[in-house]
C-alpha cells in the first residue's frame, strides 16, 4: 500500500509538473489564450499559479511557473517521506 501511494505521488507530481511545464511556455511565448489547449492549461494550473504571481506582482517576467514547480517537487518528497515512515518503518 505504501509503495502504491508513493507511485501515485510521484505519478501525480510529474503530471501536474509537464503541465505547469507547458503553462510556463504560454506564457513566455505569449500564447494564443482563445486556444482550447491553452485554456485547459490555465484552468488546470491558475489555482497555484495566481497566488505565487501575487506575490511577485510587479515582475516584468513571470517566474511563478518556476516557484511552483520547485514547489511541487518539495511537496513530492514530503509526502513521499511521510508514507514511506507511516508504512515502512520498523
Amino acid at each position: 500500500m505504501g509503495l502504491f501511494l508513493c507511485s501515485l505521488v510521484s505519478l501525480a507530481a510529474w503530471i501536474y509538473g509537464i503541465l505547469v511545464l507547458a503553462r510556463g511556455i504560454t506564457i513566455w511565448v505569449k500564447a494564443d489564450q482563445q486556444q482550447p489547449g491553452v485554456q485547459f492549461l490555465v484552468k488546470a494550473t491558475e489555482p497555484l499559479l495566481a497566488p505565487v504571481r501575487g506575490l511577485f506582482p510587479n515582475m516584468t517576467f513571470d517566474i511563478s511557473p518556476i516557484i511552483v514547480l520547485v514547489g511541487i517537487a518539495i511537496a513530492e518528497r514530503i509526502l513521499i517521506m511521510l508514507f514511506a515512515g507511516i508504512f515502512f518503518a520498523a
